[in-house]
Order: C-alpha cells, then sequence, then structure tokens
C-alpha cells in the first residue's frame, strides 16, 4: 500500500503531506492508517498480561506496525486505551479496563476486510465535547456493525455536547429488527431529523454523516450512496463516544469494528464529500464502492 512516508524536505523545512492536509479542517482524525507525515502514533494499547503500554505508530508504508503490536502483546490480549486525533489535541480515551476495546486476540492483530482494525464488543472510547460543537457535521468512518441484541440499536459513534438542551447527534446506527443503518440529529430537545437504509449486518462499510443546521437535516450516505429513511432511537446521554451510546438503560454497544472515523464541523458538499470518500476508498477498498 502506498504510505505517507515522512515528508519532503524544502529549503529547511518539511513539506507536510497525508489525509489532513489534502482535507484540511477536520475536527478529529482517528485513524489505523497515517493521515499526516508529521503523526507518529496511531494508537496507544495496553497487554492485558503485565499491563503495560504502549504507543503505536506505522511502519514505512504508512500502515499500522503490527509487528510492533505483536512483539508487545505476545500470547496477551492487546487492548486500546487511546486512539490519538491525528488533526490536533481531541484523542478518544478508555481508563476503564473493561471498557477497552480490542486490537489483538493473543496470536493476531484483529483484521476487517485485511487490514487492522479495532473491536468493540460492550466497550468505548470517549471523545472530548471539543469534537463537536452544536453546529454542521460530517463525519466519514469505516465500520462493521453486528446486532447487539435482538431489538437493540448498535451505536458506533455518538456526539452529546449538550445533554441538558438535548443537542446531539447519533451517527452509525445499526439497526437489527430492520437491518438499517442510519443517523439522528436532535437540536433544542426536538427531533429534527434521521435518515436511513438498508444494511447487510457485520460486512465493512463507508459511512458517510452530513448535517446542516440552517436546514436542521442530515444526510446519510452508505458506500457513498445517499439512503433516506426513518430509524428509531431513543434518547441519548452527555457522552462524546466511539463505540456505544450511554444512557441509563444500556450502552447500546456494538459488536463490530471500527477502523477510521473523520469528524468535520462543517457541512460538506458533494464533491468533498465524493473527492474524501474516494480517498478512504482508496486505502480499504470497501466491499460495496
Amino acid at each position: 500500500m502506498l504510505g505517507l512516508g515522512s515528508g519532503v524536505v524544502y529549503g529547511g523545512s518539511i513539506e507536510r503531506t497525508g489525509f489532513v492536509y489534502d482535507f484540511p479542517g477536520a475536527t478529529a482524525a482517528f485513524s489505523l492508517r497515517r493521515l499526516a507525515s508529521d503523526e507518529s502514533y496511531a494508537i496507544r494499547i495496553r497487554e492485558t498480561g503485565g499491563n503495560n503500554e504502549k504507543d503505536i505508530g506505522f511502519n514505512s508504508s504508512g500502515d499500522l506496525d503490527t509487528s510492533a503490536i505483536s512483539s508487545f502483546c505476545g500470547s496477551n490480549d492487546g487492548v486500546v486505551t487511546k486512539w490519538y486525533d491525528q488533526s490536533g489535541p481531541n484523542h478518544a480515551v478508555q481508563a476503564d479496563y473493561d471498557l477497552q476495546p480490542k486490537i489483538y486476540d493473543g496470536s493476531s492483530v484483529i483484521e476487517e476486510n485485511s487490514l487492522p482494525a479495532i473491536k468493540f464488543d460492550e466497550s468505548s472510547l470517549a471523545m472530548p465535547s471539543s469534537v463537536w460543537e452544536k453546529g454542521d457535521i460530517s463525519v466519514f468512518s469505516v465500520l462493521s456493525i453486528r446486532p447487539a441484541g435482538s431489538g437493540t440499536d448498535s451505536v458506533a459513534i455518538q456526539l452529546s455536547p449538550d445533554f441538558i438542551n438535548n443537542e446531539w447527534a447519533v451517527v452509525a446506527i445499526g439497526n437489527p429488527p430492520g437491518n438499517n443503518f442510519g443517523s439522528i440529529l436532535y437540536t433544542d430537545a426536538t427531533l429534527r431529523d434521521k435518515d436511513t437504509g438498508a444494511y447487510t449486518l457485520g460486512t465493512q462499510i463507508l459511512s458517510t454523516t452530513v448535517s446542516d443546521v440552517s436546514t436542521q437535516t442530515i444526510d446519510q450516505s452508505i458506500d457513498g450512496s445517499d439512503v433516506s429513511g426513518d430509524v428509531p432511537v431513543p434518547a441519548a446521554v452527555d457522552e462524546m463516544s466511539l463505540g456505544s451510546r450511554r444512557e441509563v438503560s444500556s450502552d447500546r454497544a456494538i459488536d463490530g469494528t471500527i477502523q477510521e472515523v473523520i469528524i468535520f464541523s462543517l457541512a460538506k458538499n458533494s464533491t468533498e464529500q465524493s473527492d474524501i470518500e474516494s480517498n478512504i476508498d482508496s486505502y480499504y477498498n470497501i466491499p460495496g464502492i
């Protein structure tokens, strides 16, 4: 695979390259590939034998350094304690041992479509509230969601900066009863829009969610194609999370994987959306595209 390298030196300075420079303005960029030539690490992991931790970076091709993971974990499981934001300081973290998602199963790095993936199963990573400021938003993610239970919505990404005033969005929702997948938006304690389409649970997809506050709409795409419909999702709480949706009755965690989540605090237009999706697919080779 084509990597980003370490940048090219011009006149004593380094030319910074990669996704976050080709598509500037990301509020958060979590990935298991190098998105910026000047980024050193993708994730921080803990091996479950001695509970030692290690930052994991990339190989010379810009792919996750899976050899470093295997060497560090050995016969122990490897779980993620931090997913580094390659665009800034908004890292996703999890201090609770019981809630840390898995990257290594004691013998090999977990994969989805032959590329490294973080496995979420009743686990989650928390994002800071600065990831989304209750305005326009565009979220691009590579993931696979399996049913968490009969009749239970399985939430991969939740953004809730202000639960008191019910300002939140849930994107990448698997709805097992109808094999649906979609997103939902609330502002001022009012449901504004929800958008969903048919989805084969357990398959890797590229999910794109774009919300425009001026029109109070949220639009969902699956593998580059727009979908339209309703998805039933009950109220959220004040958590910004990857892998689950925290609420009083249940976590509504996914049983699945996440490989990349890129968030912009603006509504991308159709051309920008298509260009970003093409970049993501060129790396992950999404089966449905």
